[in-house]
């Protein structure tokens, strides 16, 4: 989505300073607006706006994200510049990171960038952070899957005989036991979402915080890591196979749906990293 006048309008009044570039910035996998703009003094800022549609509260999310700028503090969050809130489409302002590495490919200490970043966020908190064991959507994927397997069976994956043989298995798991802890946990940790600069790596996109087990947050990542090209994930997080389980089973309830009109690449990345 691109920005409109008087979006434009409001950036220069929130900012004091008048717009003379823009540039559109790729990544991302929802409609909100994302740009790259340069002011008459030649700062530059990232820009990230959006409103609600039916199938995707941008808004609300950029209010969220609003609130977990002001909460957390280290050099792996961006730093923000400014935000307003019209009570329809929210304005995030964030330091221009456009010149940093947006992975991939990747490199071993880019890797332990990434794990440093999640182990700084980890003991810090967020207002109304909900436990990652109530979010059941995340946790119940290999029983949706029980409960109708067609769309995941249509995807071609797997056979009817083998999700029959493997399903009590995968079911066995107690996922709220094992997701339980304090840390907090970013929730999106992938390419899109992650910014590496000399010595650190910088999280971005933070509507989705929740409270739980540090280890989660480091196996969601590790499926897409793997697709681009990283390291197999038992080589970063070995004995992890309830993990393995879990995530497996949220992927496999999702990426057979259709797709999601406002974000319509999600469900094909979902069964790449299944």
């Amino acid at each position: 989505m691109q920005a409109t006048a008087e979006l434009i309008q409001r950036i220069e009044h929130i900012a004091g300073k008048r717009v003379l570039n823009r540039r559109k910035t790729t990544g991302g996998y929802s409609s909100a607006t994302r740009e790259i703009v340069t002011f008459d003094d030649g700062s530059k800022a990232f820009i990230k706006a959006g409103h609600d549609l039916p199938n995707s509260a941008l808004a609300a999310f950029l209010r969220r994200e609003h609130q977990v700028y002001q909460a957390l503090r280290g050099d792996f969050m961006a730093r923000m510049l400014a935000f307003d809130d019209d009570g329809v489409e929210p304005i995030l302002m964030l330091e221009d990171l456009s010149h940093g590495h947006w992975p991939p490919p990747w490199q071993r200490h880019d890797i332990e960038a990434v794990l440093s970043a999640l182990k700084q966020a980890a003991p810090q908190r967020v207002a109304d952070a909900r436990p990652i064991r109530e979010e059941t959507h995340v946790l119940r994927g290999w029983q949706e899957v029980a409960d109708d397997p067609t769309s995941f069976l249509s995807l071609g994956l797997a056979t009817e005989g083998w999700l029959r043989a493997a399903l009590p298995t995968l079911l066995s798991v107690d996922a709220r036991a094992v997701v339980d802890g304090e840390a907090l946990l970013h929730m999106g940790v992938r390419s899109d979402n992650l910014c590496l600069l000399p010595k650190r790596a910088v999280l971005l996109d933070w509507n989705w915080v929740s409270i739980g087990n540090p280890d989660f947050d480091i196996a969601g990542w590790l499926p897409s890591l793997h697709a681009e090209g990283g390291p197999p994930p038992e080589t970063i997080l070995p004995k992890a196979r309830e993990f393995a389980s879990i995530l497996s089973g949220y992927f496999a309830a999702q990426a057979g749906k259709p797709p999601i009109p406002e974000v319509p690449q999600v469900r094909p990345l979902e069964g790449q990293w299944h």
